[in-house]
């Protein structure tokens, strides 16, 4: 969905802040499949999850005139992002 798109559905600025988010997050789970193969169990999905939360973690702990708020916001929708991968690979064995 381009930019346009987006504000035609959406109704209001929180809304299409919403939009605009989720699809960065999107962007970074389709580039992660890319990149690596599927993840095989949730033990794998929490590592991953964890280390990228690790990376929150090391800019929260940064004094804060020293934190980089554009690496922040990377960091967490990298989380996000392989929270959704490991719902999207590993969603089969959540069934069972």
């Amino acid at each position: 969905m381009q930019k346009s798109e987006r504000t035609i559905a959406a109704g209001s600025d929180a809304e299409l802040a919403v939009l605009d988010l989720a699809m960065d997050i999107a962007d970074e789970v389709i580039r992660a499949r890319s990149l690596w193969p599927p993840m095989h169990s949730l033990h794998e999905a929490y590592a991953v999850i964890l280390e990228e939360f690790d990376e929150v973690k090391a800019e929260t702990f940064k004094r804060q005139n020293q934190r980089d708020a554009a690496a922040v916001r990377k960091e967490l929708i990298h989380t996000a992002a392989m929270c959704m991968r490991a719902i999207l690979d590993l969603g089969p064995t959540f069934e069972k």
